[in-house]
């Protein structure tokens, strides 16, 4: 039951929401991570299916560099090293916006971002 109502929760979430695990380099810095799930909001906002991003890498499916600059590496990274919600406002070059990001971390290598 409670799996369900998580579950129910996450997909029916008037926010966009996406649950990710970090990518690691060989010195056990974050530099990327993996889609594991999103929610439907996430999907408008990006333009894609949750299958067409669930498995891969966010580096993949986004250019971050040229879409909200290099402020989302750094937040990510602050985040998954030392253990905590990191929340930045980024200007998308994509949707012309400023949009405000948390990074809410769940164990030592999951998250979910809020947006």
């Amino acid at each position: 039951m409670k799996e369900q109502l998580l579950e129910y929760l996450f997909k029916k979430s008037p926010v966009a929401l996406s649950y990710h695990k970090a990518i690691f380099d060989k010195d056990g810095v974050p530099y990327d991570c993996e889609f594991l799930d999103v929610n439907n909001i996430y999907e408008s906002m990006i333009g894609l299916k949750d299958y067409e991003v669930i498995g891969k890498n966010y580096n993949e499916i986004f250019e971050i560099g040229n879409v909200i600059g290099d402020e989302w590496k750094r937040a990510f990274q602050e985040a998954i090293i030392n253990n905590k919600t990191v929340v930045i406002d980024v200007y998308n070059k994509a949707v012309y916006k400023w949009i405000r990001i948390t990074i809410f971390i769940l164990d030592k290598e999951h998250f979910c971002l809020y947006i």
